[in-house]
C-alpha cells in the first residue's frame, strides 16, 4: 500500500510538494518527495506495481563482523545491493552506510583505535620524514589537479609557500614555489635562508612574541609553547643545525635557546627582533603572540604591536 502527503510550501520551499510513503512490513517508508503531483502519482502507481524496491535488505553487508577493507565493502557488497534503488531514497541509503561501513586506519578498524597507535603512526611518520622528494611528488601531483581545474580561474594563480628549514627543502621552495616560510627560526637561519632562496623569493619567518618583561615568566610562557617541538626531530635536527646541543634541547629548553627563538621583553625589544629578520632578507615576518593563558586571545598584545611594528 502506498499513498500521497501533500507538504505545504514553506519559505525554502514556496511551492506545494508531494511525499509518497509506503508500507513496508510494520513501519512506513519514505519513497521521496516530489515536485508535482503528476511525479508523485506514478511513483505511488510503481510502488503499487511492485515496480520499485527503495530499501533492499542487504545480506551480509556489515564488515564490523567480516573486517572487510572500505573499497571492497563497497565494490562487492554495498554497490551490488543498492545501485539499483530510486534516487529519492539518498538518504535512507547514506544512513545504512553510515552504519555499516568500518573505515580502517591502516589494518586497523577505526573503533579499535586508542592513543598508542595513533602515537605510534605519528612517531614513524615523523622519523620518516617529509624528504623533498616526498613534497616533490605531492608537487606534482597539486599541478595536475590544477590542469583539471573546472571552475572559473582567478586572473592570477595564487602563489604557493612552501614550509621549508633545511637546506634541501629551501632549494625546493626556490624552485617549486614563490618562497619559504619558516618556523623557530632566529634572524641568523634568516639570513640563511635568503641565500639559498636568493632574492626573487618570498621568505616569510615566523617569531614568537612575549611582551612580558620578567625573564623567568617570559621563558617559561616560551616552554610551554617549545615543548611540542622538542619531541620532533624534524625541529631538533633543524635546532642543532643552528648550533645549539643536545643540552640546550633538554629540560625544556635552555635560556640561550629560548632566547633565540622568542622574542620576550618591551615592545622596543620585540620590535627590534622583527627589524632584524627584515634586515637578514624577510619579505615579511609573521608575529606568532603567546600569552600567560594559552587558551586565551592576545588581543591587548596584538593592539599595542599594531602601533609599533613596521
Amino acid at each position: 500500500m502506498a499513498w500521497i502527503v501533500p507538504i505545504p510550501p514553506s519559505a525554502r520551499h514556496p511551492q506545494e510538494r508531494y511525499q509518497v510513503c509506503f508500507q513496508d512490513g510494520k513501519r512506513h517508508r519514505s519513497a521521496g518527495i516530489f515536485p508535482t503531483k503528476r511525479l508523485a502519482l506514478a511513483e505511488k502507481r510503481a510502488i503499487e506495481r511492485g515496480d520499485r524496491q527503495p530499501f533492499p535488505e542487504p545480506v551480509d553487508l556489515d564488515p564490523q563482523k567480516a573486517r572487510m577493507p572500505f573499497g571492497e565493502y563497497v565494490s562487492t557488497k554495498w554497490w551490488p545491493a543498492w545501485k539499483d534503488q530510486h534516487p529519492s531514497s539518498e538518504y535512507g541509503t547514506r544512513k545504512k552506510v553510515e552504519k555499516r561501513i568500518l573505515p580502517t586506519f591502516g589494518d586497523i578498524p577505526i573503533g579499535d583505535l586508542d592513543a598508542s597507535t595513533v602515537g605510534a603512526w605519528k612517531a614513524a611518520m615523523i622519523a620518516e620524514g617529509l624528504a623533498p622528494r616526498t613534497v616533490n611528488t605531492y608537487l606534482d601531483a597539486m599541478d595536475r589537479l590544477a590542469a583539471s581545474y573546472r571552475a572559473i580561474r582567478p586572473a592570477v594563480a595564487p602563489p604557493r609557500v612552501l614550509a621549508a628549514l633545511g637546506p634541501k627543502m629551501l632549494a625546493l621552495a626556490a624552485e617549486r614555489s614563490q618562497g619559504a616560510h619558516t618556523y623557530l627560526a632566529p634572524p641568523e637561519h634568516t639570513a640563511t635562508a635568503r641565500e639559498k632562496l636568493g632574492h626573487r623569493r618570498w621568505l616569510l619567518p615566523e617569531q614568537g612574541v612575549i611582551l612580558e618583561t620578567d625573564p623567568g615568566k617570559a621563558r617559561t610562557i616560551a616552554r610551554r609553547h617549545l615543548a611540542a617541538y622538542l619531541d620532533l626531530p624534524n625541529y631538533t635536527n633543524h635546532l642543532r643545525r643552528l648550533g645549539f646541543t643536545d643540552a640546550d634541547l633538554a629540560a625544556g629548553g635552555s635560556d640561550r635557546l629560548v632566547d633565540a627563538v622568542f622574542a620576550w621583553g618591551d615592545l622596543d625589544r620585540v620590535a627590534r627582533r622583527v627589524q632584524d629578520h627584515l634586515g637578514a632578507g624577510a619579505n615579511h615576518v609573521c608575529v606568532q603572540v603567546l600569552d600567560a593563558d594559552p587558551h586565551g586571545l592576545p588581543i591587548r598584545q596584538w593592539r599595542e604591536l599594531a602601533s609599533a611594528l613596521p
